[in-house]
């Protein structure tokens, strides 16, 4: 089973690679983009988090530019207590769209996770611009409103508060 695994992050990862080598993900037919987001919906139902994480894995092989399911993936590995491999893929998330609101938020709950708090404001600044009134904004803003040492970019805008 691990081999199994081993040799499913190492096709990923050469995926990644690829990616990054080539340049932009070419964008995936409207048969594979929407096979991709059913997979990412069958994900969301799936009673175990190995079947989530297969389903992930597939939906983003047909549509490697799926940001869903990439940070999907990053989201599953901060479950499975896998830091650094969700880091990964939340920043592998952001080179295909750098305003996506979950991998920013994850990056910047494992900021917090790691002690780095001035990263995770910083995170917290761009979402606040790219999406003032998501949920994973107003709950970052709120996690950094209750630590101690609140710096002045932690205060909650208007906008927050809707």
């Amino acid at each position: 089973m691990k081999n199994l695994i081993a040799r499913q992050f190492r096709f990923l990862a050469v995926l990644a690679a690829i990616a990054c080598v080539t340049g932009p993900v070419e964008a995936a037919s409207a048969t594979m983009r929407a096979a991709s987001e059913r997979l990412i919906e069958k994900a969301g139902q799936a009673s175990d988090q190995d079947k989530a994480r297969k389903l992930l894995e597939q939906a983003l092989v047909a549509d490697p530019s799926n940001t869903k399911a990439i940070s999907g993936l990053g989201e599953h590995y901060v479950v499975a207590g896998k830091p650094a491999v969700a880091r990964k893929y939340f920043n592998n998330a952001l080179m295909v769209d750098p305003s996506d609101v979950r991998a920013l938020s994850g990056l910047a709950q494992l900021d917090l996770a790691d002690g780095k708090r001035s990263a995770a404001e910083e995170r917290y600044i761009i979402l606040k611009t790219v999406c003032a009134t998501c949920s994973e904004t107003r709950a970052l803003g709120a996690k950094l409103n209750a630590m101690p040492n609140a710096s002045p970019t932690d205060k909650p805008s208007p906008m927050d508060k809707q």
